[in-house]
Parts: C-alpha cells; sequence; structure tokens
C-alpha cells in the first residue's frame, strides 16, 4: 500500500499519466541491478552487503566509498519512510477531526521509528516473522483492491492506456520507480546468518523481487484504470486515493487500506533496518568504521536512532513531512544507484557466464548512468535543494575517506571478510 500512496505518486509527477510504463521500465532496470545482487550473493557470503563485493573485488577506495554511501543510503531511507508514516498518520488524524497541532507530525514520526527499532530490538527471528506476515496480507489485499479498481473505477475517470510523452521527465520518474524495488535486496545482509548462506538470500532476493514487481505493475494499471483524469489531483494530494477508495467501496476497505498502509511503511522499514544494522556490525567488524578492533561498538543501534529523530526533526522544521518524504526519497535514489554502479563494476571483474556477469550488468551501469543524469538535471532545475543534500553527503563521505587514508593505522587494518 505505500507504493499506491507514496511511491506512484511520485513517479507520476514526473512520468504524468505514463507512469504505469515507467514502473513497467523501472522493473526492467532493477532486474538488471538485481541480477547483479544475485550473482554477488551467490558467490560471496557477507553481511557487508555490496560494500563486502567491492571492497573484495576492486579494493579498499571503492569499498569504503560504497560502505559510506550505503550508511548515507539507508538513513536516507530510513527518513523518507518515517517522514511519510508521520504526514500520512497526521492527514488521517485531519480526517477525522482528531488533532491539528503542527508538532503532531514529529511525534507521530518519532513514535514510529521507535516502534520500528523496539520491533527489530525483539531479535531476528521475530523480525522476520512479523515481515512475512505483514508483507503476505498486504500483497493479498493490494491484488484484492487493484482488481475491485480495474472492475469499478472511480464514476466519471477516463482510463488511459498508451505511452504519450516518454520525454526526460519519464526517466526522472524510472528512478522513484526503481527505488520501489530495491526493498527487495534486503535479504543478502542476512547471508551469515542463514542455514545456506549462498542460496537462500539469493532465492529470497529472486522470489520478493518477482512478487513484488508483478504487483506493482498490477496495481500501477488499477490506480489509472480507478482515477483516470483524475490524475493530477492524486499527484497533488495522494491520501485523495484513500478518499476515493472510500466513496467507492465504502469503510469497509477504507480502514484495511490505511492500516495496510502503515503496516507497510513499517514492514519496509523494519526489514531495512535489520539490514543496515547487520551490515553497520560487519563495518565495525571490518574496520570500515574504526573503532580499534574486534566485534565493533555496542550501542549502534542507539546512535542510529537518536540520529533519524534528530534528522527528522530538522527536516521537518525545514521543510515539513511531505517535502522532507520528496526530498529523501530522491536523494535516496541517487545514492542507490552510486552503490549499485560499483556492485556492477565489481561483477563485471569476475569470472562467470557472459550474459550474468558481463552483459547484465553493462546494460545495468548504461541504464542507471541515464537515469541518474536525467534526474540531477531534472532536480537540478526543479528542487535543487535535492542536488546540495547530495553534495554535502559526497564531500562528507570524501572528508571520512581522505581522515581513513592518510592514517596508515586505520588504512592498514581496514579488512573485507567474506566467506
Amino acid at each position: 500500500m505505500l507504493d499506491l500512496i507514496a511511491v506512484f505518486p511520485l513517479v507520476a509527477l514526473f512520468a504524468g499519466e505514463d507512469f504505469p510504463y515507467a514502473i513497467i521500465i523501472s522493473f526492467l532496470v532493477s532486474f538488471t541491478t538485481i541480477n547483479t545482487t544475485y550473482q554477488l550473493s551467490r558467490r560471496f557470503s557477507t553481511n557487508g552487503g555490496y560494500y563486502s563485493y567491492a571492497g573484495r573485488i576492486l579494493g579498499k577506495v571503492p569499498g569504503l566509498f560504497v560502505a559510506l554511501s550505503y550508511l548515507a543510503y539507508s538513513i536516507i531511507v530510513l527518513l523518507a519512510i518515517t517522514s511519510f508514516a508521520g504526514y500520512f498518520i497526521f492527514e488521517s488524524m485531519l480526517d477525522f477531526g482528531i488533532s491539528s497541532a503542527r508538532t503532531i507530525p514529529f511525534i507521530l514520526s518519532a513514535v514510529f521509528v521507535i516502534t520500528v527499532f523496539a520491533i527489530v530490538h525483539l531479535g531476528l527471528k521475530k523480525s522476520l516473522k512479523f515481515t512475512l506476515i505483514a508483507g503476505t496480507a498486504e500483497a493479498a489485499f493490494i491484488i484484492v483492491i487493484s482488481f475491485l479498481m480495474f472492475l469499478y473505477p472511480y464514476d466519471g475517470s477516463a482510463v488511459i492506456f498508451y505511452p504519450g510523452n516518454l520525454n526526460g521527465n519519464f526517466l526522472t520518474g524510472v528512478i522513484f520507480g526503481i527505488l520501489a524495488f530495491s526493498g527487495s535486496g534486503s535479504s543478502i545482509f542476512l547471508s551469515e546468518n542463514s542455514k545456506n548462506p549462498k542460496k537462500t538470500p539469493a532465492d529470497g532476493l529472486a522470489l520478493a523481487f518477482l512478487i513484488s514487481g508483478l504487483i506493482m505493475i498490477i496495481s500501477s494499471f488499477a490506480v489509472v484504470a480507478f482515477i483516470g483524469n483524475y490524475l493530477t489531483l492524486y499527484v497533488n494530494n495522494p491520501a485523495a486515493l484513500l478518499a476515493d477508495i472510500q466513496q467507492k467501496y465504502g469503510i469497509i476497505f477504507l480502514v484495511p487500506a490505511i492500516l495496510f498502509l502503515v503496516l507497510s511503511a513499517m514492514n519496509l522499514s523494519v526489514s531495512y533496518l535489520n539490514a543496515l544494522l547487520k551490515s553497520v556490525k560487519k563495518m565495525f567488524m571490518d574496520n570500515v568504521l574504526y573503532y580499534g578492533k574486534g566485534t565493533g561498538k555496542k550501542g549502534a543501534a542507539s546512535v542510529l536512532l537518536v540520529t533519524v529523530i534528530t534528522l527528522i526533526l530538522v527536516l521537518s522544521v525545514l521543510y515539513g513531512p511531505y517535502n522532507a518524504f520528496v526530498y529523501m526519497s530522491s536523494l535516496a535514489g541517487l545514492f542507490f544507484i552510486s552503490v549499485h554502479a560499483f556492485a556492477n563494476v565489481a561483477l563485471v571483474k569476475t569470472k562467470g557466464r557472459v550474459i550474468t556477469t558481463k552483459f547484465f550488468p553493462l546494460v545495468s551501469l548504461i541504464f542507471l548512468a541515464a537515469v541518474f543524469t536525467v534526474s540531477v538535471w531534472s532536480f537540478a532545475s526543479e528542487f535543487p535543494v535535492i542536488i546540495y543534500m547530495y553534495i554535502v553527503v559526497m564531500i562528507l563521505i570524501s572528508a571520512y575517506g581522505f581522515v581513513t587514508f592518510t592514517h596508515k593505522e586505520y588504512n592498514r587494518d581496514i579488512e573485507f571478510h567474506v566467506g
């Protein structure tokens, strides 16, 4: 449900009525990037994920850059989801006449992220069980509501199903679609916790990508079939889709739609946080994040929690919760491309079948480079603050890298342990 209310409007903001085709392109592009992740996870067993692959194959400098970029990416994604959760719950409360205080979105976001950390704190098995049950229930509901949208569209809507203006803005929309598929890769960060570390995470990755991809494509066309020429209203106010669902199908579908949307955001956040904490622990073990020698710094989860809540407060004050979501989602897309570009190069340098280890990663690189270039150009003209944020984070990453590689002890101790 998070995709229908949060991601699809962002894609439609740039791709317009062609946004279902942007989702299809995103799926095809993501297939080439998922192939890279799949192939590397079959070769190496590590909770470090992308940075371990890059470091092991390409060397310390690329490995460190990917590690820090992934760290930034994961935190930014958590900020995006949490900001949207606070915004959406607040808007729902307004609709029911519960509250109108300006501080409520931040408080709701803080409560949301604390709940996510609490679920993860229960342990890996319990949190994974939560994501499995929640994800299955959500998928079933989306399939049901999608078929209803096809069969019983909103009154007065006109269905438009043909590609029209596939320009640069269309490609900018693709970056948000790619971001929607990125959660499929969370399983690779649990490799060392799997009974079959070189098979189970890779199979989970492929299955999650296939199922989520098919559901997203179907639901994107269902949304267009449902709202038709009311797409502009949907882009300007994503929650309007829920109001339309209530008006057309009644509160019996509205209530579960709201619950599944919040549950979807929480489910995705739990998956990202599990992956992030496993990767951070590995970074300390590899001395990528330096804290002496050994198993890593205790309290990393607490530091992350305080960091996320602090940044949410700053973003809420500066931009408001929804704009914060838009900016963080855009920024996450740029870092996603940065991380996967290095993963593609790493796979090309390995031995294997030409089509899976050479052709697909090169195609992925070309796609990602095109989307990155067009997106940066579009953001620079329409949302320059996103580019400023990207530059600031890249400066911080470069500064950390410079300090690390000019300090002989830090540089010497960095290793990339994989199975």
